[in-house]
C-alpha cells in the first residue's frame, strides 16, 4: 500500500469529488480526473470541488466574478452575486441582501426575507435575521419556525435548539429530547453521535447520542466529530482515536491529525515526531510524506494559449500570495539566484505562455522579502546591439503578498514567478531583473527571446 497512483507534479491540490480534483499550477488551478489526466485547463484563481455536477470558480481574485461550469470545462451559469457551491441540487446566494437559492440550470427558484441562511442539508435550509429562525423545504416552504438565532442545521435528521439548555429536536419541529444535562457546547451529528464540551478552566469533551445520553464520557481535552466509525481525541498534548464506544483504539501519540476528514476515506493524515503521512485503523504508517518528490513535468501541448503580441507592455500584478514554498531538490549554489528555464512553460494571466522564474534561497540564511510599498518588483530585460540592457516595461511589475508586510524565504526553499513570452520581430537575450526591499537587485541567466521593435523604442526614448 502507499504506492502513487499520481505523481507529484502539482502545486496544490484538493481531494477528489465526483470524480475530479482540482489542482494548482502556480497561481491557477483547473481539474484533474481520477488517473490523473487534466481535463479541465488550469486558468482559475479559486475552485471549489464539483457538487451536484457543477463546480463554482472565481475569474478574478477577489472573489468578485463566479461562474459555475461543468465538467466539460463550459460556462453552466453565471450567478448575479457572490455565492456559495450547491448541495442538495440547489446553491445558496445572496440579492438585494436577502438569501436566495439557485437551482442547477441557474434559475432563482427559492427568494426569502431573511439576511442570513445555510445551504441545504437533510432537505432542509436555514435561515435566520434578528431575533427568529426559519427551517424551509426545497420549495422555499416554511417547516419550522423557532424564535431566537443560534440554532444549528440539521444533521442526520437532529437540529439543536439553543435555549437555556439544548434542546433536540426532529424535522417535523418536535421535540425529541428536552434534559437540563445537555447545557455545555452541542455540536452537531456525526454517524449518531455529537460532541459536547464544556467550557472554562476545566474543559471537558465527550460524546452523547440522539436520545441525549452520555456514550464517551466526558474526561478528554479536546474532541473531533466522528469519520469512518473513530473520532479524535487530545489528551496530554497528544492525538488519539477512539471508537463509537468510547473505546480507545489508537493511543494519544500524535502531536497533529487531520481534523477536518479523520478516517472518512478509510486512511488518516497524520504527524508523529518528524514523520509525516498516513495511517490506518491501527494507527500505523502505511505511507510517509516526502517532501523532497521531484515535480513530473506538465504537457502543455493541449494548452490554448498564444504568446503576447504587445506594442507596449500592460502586465497586471503578478501576486506571490498564493505561492507557495518548495525545498531545493539539489543544488549546490550557496547564494541566492533567480533561475529561468526556458522549457518549463506556464499560463501567464489566463492567455499567454509564461516562463517560470524561480527565486531560489541557496544560501545558509532567511532572505526576508518586505512586500509592501513597491518593495519587490520584477523586470524583462533585452540586451541590444551595442551589448546594452534594456528594460522593456513601461512599468514594472509590482509582486506583492495583499495583506501581509513581509515574506520570509527559507534557506534551501524556492518559489516561482511567472512572466509571459513575448513574439515580435526582433531576436535577442532576455534576462529578468528583481528589485528587492529597494536594495538587493538580482539578474537571472540570459536565455533566446523576441519582442517588438515598438517596445524598443519606446523605451528607448525614456
Amino acid at each position: 500500500m502507499g504506492e502513487f497512483v499520481i505523481q507529484p507534479r502539482f502545486d496544490d491540490v484538493h481531494r477528489f469529488s465526483e470524480g475530479f480534483a482540482a489542482v494548482r499550477i502556480d497561481s491557477f488551478w483547473g481539474y484533474i480526473d481520477s488517473i490523473g489526466n487534466v481535463k479541465i485547463e488550469p486558468q482559475y484563481y479559486e475552485v471549489e470541488d464539483f457538487s451536484c455536477g457543477l463546480a463554482l470558480v472565481d475569474l478574478i481574485n477577489i472573489s468578485a466574478e463566479q461562474i459555475f461550469i461543468n465538467k466539460s470545462g463550459e460556462i453552466a451559469f453565471k450567478p448575479q452575486t457572490y455565492t456559495w457551491s450547491f448541495s442538495e441540487g440547489l446553491a445558496k446566494s445572496k440579492i438585494d441582501n436577502k438569501i436566495v437559492f439557485y437551482n442547477l440550470k441557474g434559475e432563482i427558484t427559492i427568494k426569502t426575507d431573511y439576511l442570513y441562511g445555510d445551504s441545504f442539508k437533510n432537505g432542509l435550509a436555514k435561515i435566520w435575521d434578528k431575533d427568529s429562525t426559519k427551517y424551509i423545504d426545497k420549495t422555499g416552504k416554511e417547516i419550522i419556525k423557532l424564535s431566537g438565532i443560534g440554532h444549528s442545521p440539521f444533521s442526520e435528521d437532529i437540529a439543536i435548539v439553543r435555549k437555556n439548555f439544548n434542546v433536540l429536536i426532529n424535522k417535523k419541529g418536535k421535540i425529541v429530547v428536552d434534559t437540563p444535562s445537555l447545557d455545555g457546547v452541542l455540536f452537531d451529528f456525526s454517524e449518531g453521535l455529537a460532541q459536547i464540551t464544556y467550557a472554562g478552566e476545566s474543559l471537558s469533551s465527550g460524546f452523547v447520542d440522539t436520545k441525549g445520553e452520555i456514550i464517551v464520557p466526558m474526561e478528554y481535552n479536546s474532541t473531533d466529530k466522528f469519520n469512518g466509525g473513530y473520532a479524535a481525541f487530545k489528551k496530554n498534548n497528544k492525538w488519539g482515536f477512539f471508537n463509537t464506544k468510547g473505546e480507545i483504539v489508537i493511543p494519544p501519540i500524535f502531536d497533529n491529525i487531520d481534523h477536518e476528514y479523520g478516517f472518512k476515506y478509510g486512511l488518516c493524515w497524520a504527524k508523529k515526531d518528524k514523520v509525516r503521512g498516513y495511517i490506518n485503523n491501527l494507527g500505523n504508517f502505511i505511507w510517509i510524506q516526502n517532501d523532497n518528490y521531484l515535480y513530473e513535468p506538465i504537457d502543455t501541448l493541449n494548452w490554448k494559449l498564444d504568446t503576447l503580441n504587445a506594442e507596449s507592455f500592460l502586465f497586471l500584478n503578478q501576486s506571490i500570495s498564493n505561492n507557495y514554498p518548495h525545498k531545493i531538490q539539489s543544488d549546490s549554489s550557496s547564494i541566492i539566484q533567480l533561475k529561468v528555464v526556458p522549457e518549463l512553460l506556464t499560463p501567464y494571466e489566463n492567455k499567454y505562455f509564461g516562463l517560470k522564474i524561480f527565486l531560489i534561497n541557496g544560501s545558509k540564511d532567511s532572505l526576508n522579502i518586505h512586500t509592501q510599498d513597491e518593495n519587490i518588483k520584477l523586470y524583462q530585460q533585452v540586451k541590444v546591439n551595442d551589448g546594452k540592457w534594456v528594460t522593456l516595461e513601461n512599468k514594472s511589475s509590482i509582486l506583492c503578498i495583499s495583506s501581509i508586510s513581509h515574506f520570509l524565504l527559507l534557506p534551501k526553499n524556492y518559489i516561482v514567478f511567472a512572466t509571459p513570452i513575448l513574439k515580435g520581430d526582433i531576436n535577442s537575450k532576455f534576462r529578468i531583473v528583481l528589485h528587492i526591499n529597494n536594495k538587493l537587485k538580482i539578474y537571472s541567466n540570459e536565455f533566446e527571446g523576441c519582442f517588438s521593435s515598438t517596445i524598443l523604442k519606446e523605451n528607448l526614448s525614456d
